[in-house]
């Protein structure tokens, strides 16, 4: 496995195009395949927001108590449709309210990583790795890379969804932390102490 600049490999792949393909190949065929971005949706606008503020968070743009009060300033235009669950008998509701008390929750009680330094902020990656001979490019962006006093290795991958449903959710969502793990790894030449 190596780390590499060089895109001239037949396809790339992420933990989230993977989760995607286990979870429905027809959603990554239209995806992913065709080309038909139907999933962008108010669900993803608040998460994408959240990310935002949280990496200003870490770029030293914003202190934490300030995260909720950006966050409120900038709802409206970053999710200009709200957050609507729609049905397919043309009924929707509207979780736009109840998505912004959880967040603006989330953000007031940020604890923040304070004595750890961030080394890496948004990070995208691309290794080359090879499988019985299948030579594939796994890609990622890891929300924050941060390193304490002793020099551990922190990585931090913040997700927009309510608590975990049971030990098996948690275990598939460490895959993608794993998948991190590797490219820290190879770029730092330490594993993470924390996940």
């Amino acid at each position: 496995m190596k780390i590499i600049q060089d895109m001239n490999y037949v396809e790339r792949f992420s933990y989230s195009k993977l989760s995607t393909f286990k979870t429905c190949p027809h959603m990554y065929k239209l995806n992913y395949i065709d080309g038909i971005n139907g999933w962008n949706n108010g669900f993803a606008n608040v998460g994408s927001l959240v990310h935002n503020i949280l990496e200003r968070y870490y770029r030293n743009e914003l202190a934490s108590f300030e995260l909720s009060s950006a966050f409120m300033d900038e709802f409206d235009d970053a999710v200009p449709h709200g957050v609507k669950l729609r049905f397919e008998n043309g009924f929707y509701k509207d979780l736009s309210e109840s998505y912004k008390e959880q967040c603006i929750d989330y953000l007031n009680s940020f604890a923040g990583f304070d004595g750890y330094e961030a080394i890496a902020i948004e990070e995208n990656f691309n290794i080359l790795i090879e499988l019985n001979g299948v030579k594939i490019i796994l890609n990622g962006f890891i929300d924050a890379i941060l390193k304490d006093n002793c020099g551990n290795i922190i990585i931090v991958d913040h997700k927009s969804k309510s608590a975990f449903k049971n030990k098996d959710e948690v275990a598939e969502y460490a895959r993608q932390l794993y998948t991190y793990s590797i490219y820290v790894n190879m770029k730092y030449e330490v594993y993470p102490t924390e996940l």
